[in-house]
């Protein structure tokens, strides 16, 4: 008995250790989430929150507070979250706002954030709220766009500027043969160099959309 006795309260024990090591790497990850956690309880108070909701917010309590309060107000506004919050409570079903654009006017510029609302079973909390910030994702997605945008337009303005160049090189061709040939006193001489030095412009032009694609290209 006393042999039984010892392994049941050895099992315990390494049950317990156990679930209080699951529990503190679950804080952990809990702790060091980038994105900002709220649990708010029936009331609509906040519960608790990842560390990065405080950092967020700069130091100010989360804990106590309206969730309304706690989020950025912009934010607030600009994703309708009052209404989104009341229809997931209504049909305890999940809310996603995949983008939501908020202007910064400490930025002059605009930032983005990706809202879920979840609905929880809990005696503590009812709702989960999160909030991404996307402004460094969408900002990078713009550049790509714009990068490829510029490649395609100087792979099309090599694309012209090779087919400008080769009927210009045949045409200055023709020219030189019928000057080498021509009386100098013939009256179509002059029109003849008109258009060669036509010929030279578009030629630099070619030159210019080259160094362009060239560009692109980098």
């Amino acid at each position: 008995m006393l042999a039984l006795d010892l392994a049941i309260m050895t099992g315990g024990f390494v049950d317990t250790r156990e679930r209080q090591s699951l529990e503190s790497l679950r804080a952990l990850l809990v702790e060091h989430l980038r994105t900002m956690v709220l649990l708010v309880d029936r009331d609509g108070l906040v519960v608790a929150a990842t560390r990065s909701t405080t950092r967020w917010l700069g130091g100010s309590p989360v804990v106590g507070q309206p969730w309304e309060r706690v989020l950025p107000a912009d934010l607030v506004t600009a994703g309708h979250l009052r209404a989104v919050v009341d229809d997931a409570v209504r049909t305890a079903a999940r809310r996603a706002l995949p983008r939501v654009d908020v202007r910064d006017p400490g930025a002059a510029g605009t930032r983005s954030y990706r809202v879920d609302v979840v609905p929880i079973t809990h005696h503590l909390a009812t709702l989960l709220v999160e909030v991404e910030d996307l402004t460094e994702v969408v900002d990078l997605e713009g550049r790509m766009r714009r990068s490829e945008a510029l490649a395609q337009l100087g792979a099309l303005s090599a694309a012209v500027a090779h087919e400008l160049r080769n009927p210009l090189a045949g045409i200055s061709g023709a020219l030189q043969v019928i000057s080498r040939s021509a009386p100098k006193d013939a009256p179509y001489v002059p029109i003849m160099a008109k258009v060669e030095r036509e010929i030279r412009r578009l030629d630099a032009l070619a030159t210019d959309l080259l160094a362009f694609a060239r560009q692109g290209a980098v």
